[in-house]
């Protein structure tokens, strides 16, 4: 029984507040938790997407006419490491069609987020390169 004068919480609503707090605390760590996964993603976006745009600048740098693909692989950045792919079209070896080569690099990073990054270009093919 509970007296007008009396001063202080009861016990339900005590644990009434308890709960409650307990409800937000663990909306905010949902909250914390999701945004440090968004972010770890986009830095791994933003360093996949470096290294494709140095692969593929360096590719415009050594021609359209290789005889033979460019050596690709694994890429470590940052103590990520990632996949390295290189497509052409027609192949490297192979004479251009129509007088140009469209290329594309893939970079994929390896663990548990799924990033990855694709860039695309058209280099026009030296005269007589299979024309």
């Amino acid at each position: 029984m509970r007296f007008r004068d009396d001063e202080g919480f009861t016990l339900i609503e005590a644990v009434v507040s308890i709960a409650v707090f307990a409800i937000v605390a663990t909306a905010a760590t949902f909250a914390i938790v999701s945004s440090t996964r968004a972010a770890s993603a986009t830095e791994l976006r933003v360093a996949a997407g470096h290294i494709a745009d140095a692969e593929l600048d360096r590719l415009v740098g050594l021609g359209p006419d290789l005889t033979e693909a460019p050596p690709v692989g694994e890429v470590t950045n940052d103590g990520h490491t990632f996949d390295v792919a290189v497509e052409a079209t027609p192949e490297y070896g192979q004479p251009c069609s129509n007088g140009i080569r469209d290329i594309r690099v893939s970079v994929e990073a390896q663990g548990r987020a799924q990033v990855s990054v694709h860039l695309d270009t058209r280099l026009a093919c030296a005269q007589g390169s299979g024309e």
